[in-house]
């Protein structure tokens, strides 16, 4: 983008955004920075959402999701919290948490699932060991790193998260170049093409003005012409003189 060129007030928040989480993790405060990007909702981090999904962290992993789609925005979004809720149910199972189980099945995969698992639901329910429903499954943490593959289809497919995905080498966007200065006028034009003196070379007076004394002080007579208007301050003794009433 050229110099000057305007930018919507979109992608200056999206610039500031990016900057800032990038000095978060630079900070060592990622927790930090995973919340600002979800409650922004601008900038969705892949690696972190993959290590919460197959590390078991599910209900973050729904957390960071449900900041960016919601699970009736499209059929992406649909499968993607079933996926996350569906292993959530089988965490619980494991665990050996059965009411914790039925709450999750009762609760959030009531409405849009359940018409499609519920036989199935009950039958990993009743079993002694669910997992022996499971197809041979041996442990719930390779089945999601397997089902990796069809989550990040889905993400990358997902119209809510279209320009939001990121990477750890992606790039976050730079802030946008200030706007290019009005045309100066003359005078600034001839102001400008004088080369602004060093201020080292700018004589400055630092000491402050000291009155003068009574003694420096010039007298108020001196410098005034003589003549008229001077005063004469000789003396004339009485008594020298004769006056003009004696005879």
């Amino acid at each position: 983008m050229a110099f000057g060129e305007k930018r919507s007030a979109d992608d200056t928040h999206r610039s500031t955004i990016g900057l800032t989480i990038r000095y978060l993790d630079g900070s060592n405060l990622g927790a930090a920075a995973r919340s600002l990007e979800r409650h922004s909702g601008l900038f969705f981090n892949y690696k972190y959402f993959e290590d919460c999904f197959v590390g078991g962290d599910l209900e973050e992993a729904e957390a960071y999701l449900s900041g960016f789609t919601s699970i009736d925005d499209n059929d992406n979004s649909t499968i993607l919290f079933f996926d996350i809720r569906w292993h959530k149910f089988l965490q619980a199972l494991d665990l050996k948490q059965r009411q914790r189980a039925r709450r999750i099945l009762r609760e959030e995969l009531n409405d849009h699932f359940l018409h499609l698992i519920k036989d199935y639901a009950a039958k990993i329910l009743a079993a002694a060991n669910f997992r022996d429903e499971l197809k041979g499954l041996k442990d719930l943490g390779e089945a999601r790193l397997k089902l990796m593959e069809e989550v990040r289809t889905n993400i990358e497919a997902n119209p809510s998260l279209k320009g939001k995905i990121v990477h750890p080498s992606t790039p976050f966007p730079a802030l946008p170049p200030p706007p290019a200065p009005a045309g100066p006028s003359t005078t600034e034009a001839a102001r400008s093409s004088t080369p602004f003196p060093a201020l080292y070379l700018v004589p400055v007076n630092l000491q402050p003005e000291i009155p003068a004394t009574s003694a420096e002080a010039p007298r108020r007579n001196r410098g005034r012409p003589r003549g008229r208007g001077r005063r004469n301050n000789s003396r004339v003794d009485p008594r020298a003189a004769p006056s003009a009433t004696r005879r």
